[in-house]
């Protein structure tokens, strides 16, 4: 089973580089690496030149930004069996990772794609809260129990759902992952979350600054904008508005005014991007 590995980047060296170091100890070796490169110079050469001479390595450049649309020019290079999309600051930490990826999919010749859980360097859950338990995906967890790094698609789903939106997703805002998935479910695709499956990332949110309260901003509106495109009746709507709201109240109540900052910035952007879905929601 071949795994296409595909990672825009766009702003580093050492993060893809260390993510390219990881894949030195993967157990299951057949797979390619994809780097969409949208990076103006040639900071990434010397680097992929090294990779390439361990392992099949395709370097495209592409000249602009949009993470779903540098994943989009990868997936139509890629030609293995299983695809997934590595962030360029993301590594693979435990050397089975693909190996047990592509034994749950060998298993399971109906499954449609399987998720994993994210982890700091620090051994911690980030992104999510992540369950300790395996599921199956539905249109209600799905938001819970995945992430675009930690999804193994086969070729088949991209066949039948088409490509990434390439309205959502950065620099824009986000959910074009969750958007995937929930239209592979509307396609009748089994979806199931392995928790063994770990990638590892740095946690996104470190301090509640303003530089964190504009990035869950900005997620929040894809995250309203893609609740709005899959037709998501009102409550849905209501419940997942008042996850944050509540979470500030709290926060604003123990006098942490940072984090509840943070969280009404979650709120505002979850409702803005329902009420006003287009590209003028940010």
């Amino acid at each position: 089973m071949k795994f296409s590995l595909v990672m825009p980047t766009v702003g580093r060296v050492t993060e893809p580089q260390r993510f390219l170091h990881s894949l030195r100890a993967q157990t299951h070796k057949n797979f390619e690496v994809i780097i969409v490169d949208q990076n103006a110079d040639e900071r990434l050469a010397r680097i992929v030149a090294q990779a390439s001479a361990l392992f099949d390595v395709t370097h495209l450049r592409l000249h602009g930004l949009g993470a779903s649309h540098a994943r989009n020019i990868g997936l139509r290079a890629a030609c293995g069996e299983v695809i997934t999309f590595p962030d360029d600051d993301c590594w693979y930490g435990e050397p089975t990772l693909l190996e047990r990826a592509a034994a749950i999919l060998a298993r399971q010749p109906g499954l449609g794609a399987v998720t994993g859980r994210a982890f700091d360097e620090n051994g911690r859950p980030c992104h999510l809260r992540w369950r300790a338990r395996a599921s199956q995906l539905n249109r209600f967890n799905v938001w819970r129990l995945a992430v675009e790094f930690t999804i193994f698609a086969r070729r088949e789903v991209f066949r039948t759902v088409g490509e990434f939106d390439e309205h959502l997703g950065p620099p824009w805002s986000a959910g074009e992952g969750t958007d995937l998935l929930i239209r592979a479910l509307e396609a009748r695709f089994r979806i199931d979350y392995a928790p063994d499956l770990v990638v590892h990332h740095p946690n996104p949110v470190v301090v509640h600054d303003e530089r964190a309260r504009r990035r869950a901003y900005s997620y929040s509106v894809g995250f309203g904008r893609t609740l709005r495109k899959n037709n998501y009746p009102a409550a849905a709507v209501a419940y997942h508005c008042a996850r944050p709201a509540a979470a500030a109240i709290v926060a604003l109540l123990l006098g942490n005014r940072r984090k509840a900052g943070y969280q009404w910035a979650a709120t505002r952007g979850k409702l803005i991007g329902w009420l006003r879905p287009g590209p003028d929601a940010v």
